[in-house]
């Protein structure tokens, strides 16, 4: 099959990608070495959310910062009377007369969904966008949000917890250096939310996923952390080896096949 698919093109395979679980790397190996004039290579599709988790492994402060935002999304999200207080000060603050109480709808505190980066990048910007009225909140109505997580709440033991929780995410929302953290990983992140679209499209072409790796590479060798650069060098590696998928002799066709395994 994977050479009778040449035949009317006049075309010539020199590389066959597959997924890289267990099968079907097996399988491009396996081929590889019946055929070694072939390239086989391991799907780029994923290749971004692998970048990223060396990215992490590499800067663990980065690291702590989302699960500490993580963290306080939920717990805005999980005490409804303590979002309603993050609500009115951000309503407050984008009142369109002096003394409004309200002016727009307030804007959700967005959770990011595991095993989706893209969904950790709307997350983080959605959070960066609300900073003011977050850092307001935590730090002018610090007493109302504590009193909103306790409620009714009788049990000594229970109101002390509520109370450390409540007042952790608030000095947590007032740190100026959190700010910076999550900025920092919120511009990180990006470049692989966009490589990760890409290489995931129906129609994705070699020379955009080349860019996307590129991209990537540029971001990081320039990064302000040196332990970070490393996750640009991960994408030199790449784009090295995605280079070497093209004609290298004038003796082959015009037409030169490279079969890709979408699975």
């Amino acid at each position: 099959m994977l050479f009778a698919s040449t035949g009317n093109t006049g075309g010539i395979v020199i590389a066959y990608i597959t997924d890289n679980d267990g099968g079907s790397q097996r399988g491009r190996k396996d081929l590889v070495i019946k055929r070694p004039y072939l390239f086989g290579i391991q799907c780029c599709s994923h290749q971004g959310q692998l970048i990223l988790l060396d990215y992490f492994k590499e800067n663990p402060e980065a690291d702590g910062t989302a699960e500490e935002t993580a963290g306080a999304i939920g717990w805005i999200n999980r005490h409804e009377a303590v979002r309603d207080v993050f609500d009115e000060t951000q309503q407050q603050l984008t009142s369109r007369q002096p003394g409004e109480k309200s002016g727009k709808a307030a804007l959700t505190y967005l959770s990011a969904n595991l095993t989706r980066w893209t969904t950790h990048t709307v997350s983080w910007h959605r959070q960066l966008a609300l900073k003011t009225s977050l850092r307001n909140a935590a730090i002018n109505r610090q007493q109302d949000i504590v009193s909103a997580q306790v409620g009714a709440e009788k049990n000594k033991k229970k109101v002390a917890a509520m109370t450390k929780e409540a007042n952790k995410y608030c000095d947590l929302l007032d740190d100026p250096q959190y700010w910076k953290r999550l900025q920092t990983i919120a511009e990180d992140v990006e470049p692989f939310t966009f490589i990760t679209n890409i290489n995931q499209g129906d129609t994705t072409r070699g020379d955009q996923v080349i860019l996307g790796l590129a991209g990537v590479y540029l971001h990081f060798s320039r990064h302000v952390n040196p332990r970070v650069v490393t996750t640009g060098h991960f994408c030199a590696l790449y784009l090295a080896i995605l280079s070497q998928v093209r004609p290298q002799t004038p003796q082959l066709p015009a037409t030169t096949i490279v079969l890709l395994d979408y699975q």
